[in-house]
């Protein structure tokens, strides 16, 4: 079952694609799911249908849709998705719905990107989203409010899709905490020394490329301790550090609390 979910009454009215500018018709989000939801739909639906990765992955069309991307279908277009289960948090927001503006706005994203596309602000599409599924928690017709939402939301995917951050490489390899992100062969990518390449780094940053994935990693530990009932153990194993204690001592000092302490307060 879906973590949230919003049906608008009769689900859809035809008649609502003629005489309003944009309607949601369904909300809902995935999280933390403890196994793949496969959905086939052959002939679609008879609304727009937008699939957004706020974290985790999608495989939709063939593609692999990770954080960031979304997918729009069109009405009655074949829908052939799976939402991906993960050992790690997910969540997967989804909207179908319709509007004399539904059209346009569609098409719009599809010149730019395909049936499938990447948004760069990624932190501002997933605020847009709650603040969409808060309205609609607590609303019981339509909701013009969301709506506007919506319609920001789109404006915001239809920004240029171009990155301009440097180290970009090494960037995903301190983000990987699967991958070995010695510090000496991520500067060897790049031919230059370790300490260039620190110093290089820290001057983009404003922190040096250890102290940025250790970052990354107590902010993946928080949001793990928050959301999921996992061991520390396997906490610290999912941030890529494989000594508990030393795991341990690292979140202290980065926090002022233990692991365990975390989880009880928040």
């Amino acid at each position: 079952m879906p973590s949230f979910y919003y049906r608008q009454a009769g689900e859809y009215d035809p008649l609502y694609g003629k005489t309003r500018d944009l309607y949601i018709n369904n909300f809902g989000y995935y999280k933390n799911i403890p196994k793949n939801i496969r959905v086939e739909r052959p002939c679609g639906r008879s609304d727009f249908h937008l699939l957004y990765v706020a974290n985790g992955e999608i495989v939709a069309n063939n593609e692999s849709l990770k954080n960031g991307h979304f997918c729009i279908y069109a009405p009655d277009e074949n829908q052939s998705y799976t939402y991906v289960a993960s050992q790690k948090s997910t969540l997967y927001y989804w909207v179908h719905f319709t509007g004399k503006e539904a059209e346009s706005i569609t098409k719009s994203l599809a010149e730019k990107n395909g049936s499938c596309g990447f948004c760069t602000e990624q932190g501002d599409a997933a605020a847009i989203l709650e603040m969409i599924a808060n309205n609609l928690s607590h609303t019981k017709g339509e909701s013009s409010y969301a709506s506007a939402l919506l319609r920001a939301l789109f404006a915001l995917l239809s920004e240029p899709k171009v990155i301009k951050y440097p180290f970009s490489r090494a960037i995903s390899i301190l983000e990987d905490f699967s991958a070995d992100a010695c510090i000496e062969k991520i500067a060897e990518l790049y031919g230059i020394s370790t300490a260039h390449f620190i110093r290089s780094f820290k001057n983009s940053y404003g922190t040096t490329p250890a102290k940025y994935r250790i970052k990354k990693q107590m902010l993946h530990a928080k949001n793990l301790l928050r959301e999921t009932d996992i061991s520390i153990a396997d906490v610290a194993e999912q941030c890529g550090i494989f000594d508990q204690f030393y795991f341990s001592r690292l979140f202290k000092s980065y926090t002022g609390m233990t692991p365990s302490d975390f989880r009880k307060n928040f």
